[in-house]
């Protein structure tokens, strides 16, 4: 084995470990996705000299980040609830969307419930999905449903 593989099995252990103890900490849920987007990108240059001539290239993202990643940042970057269709945007936006919407849309929800992260809060007169581990804002009180 080489070098980078010994590391590389090494580090998968320690992530396992790691997300074991601290699977509910949103710093380490911050930290995992920054880890994800460094090892797909330690992963893609060797994919693209593997390619040889690079005639097939990756599209525009090499990577795909999770919905639930993806979620988590569109509610860090707006600091307040989404509702779903605001998550959809925010996801669409940074990742391709495969097949039927609908479809897309009942996995967002449907990994977003299941997760331990996010929850589903009232919101502006709607529901909306905020953090599982912070307070709502007080805004929730608004009432705009139309978001």
């Amino acid at each position: 084995m080489s070098t980078k593989d010994n590391l590389l099995q090494a580090h998968k252990a320690m992530i396992a470990v790691l997300d074991h103890k601290f699977q509910n900490a949103p710093e380490w849920k911050a930290f995992r996705a920054i880890d994800k987007a460094l090892m797909d990108l330690i992963a893609e240059p060797s994919t693209a000299a593997s390619n040889g001539s690079g005639a097939k290239r990756s599209p525009r993202v090499s990577s795909k980040s999770s919905y639930l990643q993806l979620g988590i940042e569109a509610l860090n970057a707006a600091g307040e609830p989404l509702t779903t269709v605001k998550m959809i945007e925010f996801i669409s936006a940074r990742r391709e969307i495969p097949g039927d919407l609908n479809h897309a849309k009942r996995n967002i929800v449907s990994t977003f419930s299941k997760s331990d992260g996010l929850k589903s809060v009232p919101w502006r007169g709607g529901r909306a999905w905020w953090h599982v581990t912070r307070p709502v804002p007080k805004e929730s009180a608004g009432t705009s449903a139309n978001s």
